[in-house]
């Protein structure tokens, strides 16, 4: 890069500024005319409006002041927003530069977090990261190249892609992305320390997360790969672009943002407000549970504690059984095409209604809806009995008239005979809504007395009797309940991400996509992180099961989280089940301390030691196997660190202690594992803790233990330091 071309950058960067820093002034005027008028709408409607409504008029009168309100609000809110959008950007107002040839004419275009416009010539200044243009940047190197604009594809030639490093409005550095400083600035980035949240990544989105981002919108995808590939970032990015490319469609209120975690929620919240959207609603799985009906419901975490340490109990050899795709596909068989049980009704020896006579007036016909499929048997039935006392009216009547003593008056028959039709087919309903079982709680004991046995399904009665449900009680009769049509869809959510995905079973992934039917989804998942093979899901292929072979599927090849010291541990402890791994994932080179394997005779009193030569850094986790471990540990540190056992805690202090389970999604500058081989030793899925555990920390990881290397991770001996204290 030449010294011209530099200074050439400067006097750019100097122009977006002069045109950032007008367009705040002329923001900032208007936002007090608009305040102004805001006060002036409301002080008129309360001084000239109507208090009392006395008439229509005065209903009308008060309707349309109350719009003029909302719509001054709804400007003065707008202006804030830009206000608060040109303040971001002046901090960076673009990260990119793109030059090509199209058509033999030269173009350059600026990349930035949102767009630019000069307001004068309508000159497009910066061009928003998710515009069709700007996807080479991400995409190309240099020569050939394409986008895909409205008009359609254009193949051009690139001739520059230059990255620059602004930072709180200062002109830092920039580099032309084909040279040697590319992987040394993307390492500075991965290399700063963190807060407790997630970061905007758009300046250093890599080729394989932006086919990721860009992904078909119209299509479901699936985002997998190691810890630390920034599957949750790309997905948040994700999210933002379908916001940008989708805009006519979909709004924030349309998305939906599913965890088995509340504090992954406070984790994200700033990434769409950060990327120019509003922010979308965000639950856990746990929250459709609690609407789902009025039981008392075992706590998430309680019950895969409990699962976890009981692998050959009976309650978890029922487990494989309700999770199974045999189990769950044949309950929507079953209620798709219901076998339903038809009373037979008589009168004075005559068949009004019976099985045969249903069966020749009903069209089996499979219903995505069961209550619409019910609404129309209810129908038949109706319609059937009705049918029967029309065509012998005049006989009925005249049986009403011979079955009461006295003289009845043509009007009073014909209003017994009303109320005789009216109780037989009142009748008939009430049967067949007995006879078939039609409320969830004996459907949901049936099911279990059919796939698994009696025992278990008098325990299901039992249950629902005290009201008390166990984790998977409540998740089979809510998805029971959603099978019957007997919770509300809500068609208005039409794009859902699901963190963490690998943590939901695959019951409840299939009752998402019941109670969200006009939702595309965006699905992160690591299956190396599903630690318990029963409530969890280890094999991609299920995602298909549950979402169906249209499916996209992008794989993140590479892990970008930690250093390249801590990942090679982390691959380590991966390699012996899995041989291909070095062939499909690898890692970012950047170098920092060798994680470190401590040997103490009592690992709480080396914590604080540790904690203590990690100042430096402004996140930092203590993580053990499960909350009784996590709550020895912050009784022993005190107030030093903030203890955090429920997945309903925010993230709040620069340390933290937390169980494993809670920690899932998360990263921090530096990790300590506290007992965390010793309490899995011997347990099937050891490795797959300490992977989890580990890969939450960027920079410096420590494993804090009572004993030795066992046997167990001798293997692993070359990727650690092992300290005795």
């Amino acid at each position: 890069m030449t010294e011209s071309e530099r200074k050439a950058e400067l006097e750019h960067f100097s122009e977006i500024e002069a045109v950032i820093d007008e367009n705040l002034e002329k923001l900032y005027q208007m936002r007090n005319k608009l305040k102004e008028q805001l006060l002036d709408v409301r002080r008129e409607m309360w001084d000239g409006g109507r208090h009392l409504i006395r008439d229509f008029d005065d209903v009308i009168e008060l309707a349309a002041r109350d719009d003029e309100v909302s719509a001054a609000e709804e400007r003065f809110e707008q202006n804030k927003s830009e206000i608060r959008r040109q303040n971001r950007q002046k901090l960076s107002p673009y990260f990119g530069r793109l030059d090509y040839e199209d058509d033999g004419l030269s173009r350059t275009v600026y990349i930035g977090i949102y767009g630019l416009r000069r307001e004068d010539s309508h000159r497009m200044l910066v061009v928003d990261w998710r515009a069709p243009v700007a996807a080479m940047f991400y995409s190309f190197d240099l020569g050939p190249g394409w986008f895909e604009p409205l008009s359609g594809r254009r193949n051009v030639n690139i001739t520059l892609k230059r990255q620059f490093k602004i930072e709180d409005g200062h002109f830092r550095m920039m580099y032309d992305s084909d040279s040697a400083m590319f992987d040394e600035i993307l390492g500075d980035v991965l290399s700063k320390n963190t807060d407790h949240s997630l970061r905007v990544i758009i300046g250093s989105i890599q080729k394989e997360q932006n086919v990721a981002i860009r992904g078909d919108t119209g299509r479901s995808c699936l985002i997998y790969g190691l810890a630390g590939s920034g599957k949750t970032s790309v997905g948040l990015h994700r999210l933002a672009y379908i916001l940008y490319h989708d805009r006519e469609k979909i709004k924030s209120e349309n998305i939906l943002i599913i965890s088995n975690n509340g504090i992954f929620s406070s984790y994200i919240s700033t990434i769409l407000p950060d990327l120019g959207e509003a922010p979308a609603k965000s639950i856990v799985f746990h929250d459709i549970l609690s609407g789902a009906g009025k039981y008392d419901v075992e706590d998430h975490y309680e019950y895969v504690a409990t699962v976890e340490t009981g692998a050959d109990s009976p309650r978890v050899k029922r487990l494989k059984v309700l999770y199974s795709p045999d189990f769950l596909d044949t309950c929507a068989e079953y209620f798709a095409d219901f076998p339903y049980k038809i009373p037979t009704v008589t009168y004075k020896g005559d068949t009004v209604l019976s099985q045969e006579i249903f069966d020749k007036r009903w069209t089996r016909t499979r219903f995505s809806n069961f209550q619409a499929g019910y609404e129309l048997i209810k129908q038949i039935l109706r319609e059937t009995i009705e049918d029967y006392f029309l065509r012998n009216k005049e006989v009925i009547m005249q049986d009403i008239e011979n079955s009461v003593s006295g003289v009845l008056s043509d009007n009073e028959v014909a209003l017994l005979y009303k109320r005789t039709r009216r109780q037989y087919v009142t009748d008939a309903l009430a049967e067949t809504a007995r006879s078939n079982r039609l409320e969830p709680e004996l459907q949901a004991v049936g099911l279990v007395e059919r796939f698994l046995d009696s025992s278990a399904a008098l325990e299901l009665s039992h249950a629902f009797q005290k009201k008390k449900l166990r984790y998977e009680d409540a998740l089979l009769y809510t998805y029971i309940r959603a099978l019957m049509g007997e919770m509300p869809a809500h068609p208005e959510i039409r794009h859902i991400l699901i963190d963490e995905a690998q943590d939901h079973d695959l019951m409840q992934l299939y009752i998402v996509r019941i109670l969200y039917p006009k939702a595309n989804y965006t699905i992160l998942a690591d299956i190396f992180q599903a630690v318990d093979p029963v409530t969890s899901i280890q094999d991609y292929a299920l995602f298909d099961r549950a979402f169906g072979n249209e499916l996209a599927k992008v794989r993140l090849e590479k892990c970008y989280r930690s250093s390249s010291e801590i990942s090679a541990l982390a691959f380590g402890l991966l390699r012996r089940n899995i041989p291909q791994l070095s062939q499909e994932y690898s890692y970012f080179e950047r170098h920092a301390k060798k994680p470190q394997y401590v040997v103490s005779d009592d690992p709480l009193k080396a914590v604080g030691p540790i904690l203590a030569q990690l100042e430096k850094y402004g996140s930092i986790a203590v993580i053990t196997n499960d909350a009784c471990r996590a709550r020895q540990v912050g009784e022993y540190l005190g107030g030093y660190a903030q203890l955090m056992v429920s997945p309903d805690d925010e993230l709040n202090e620069r340390i933290v202690i937390l169980p494993l389970r809670l920690a899932k999604g998360l990263e921090f500058d530096a990790v300590v594992l506290v007992n965390m081989v010793s309490d899995a030793l011997g347990r099937a899925d050891l490795r797959r803790k300490v992977y989890l555990g580990c890969t939450r920390a960027l920079h410096e990881l420590y494993l804090l233990e009572d004993q030795g290397l066992p046997g167990e991770f001798e293997d692993c001996r070359p990727y650690l330091d092992v300290v005795y204290s």
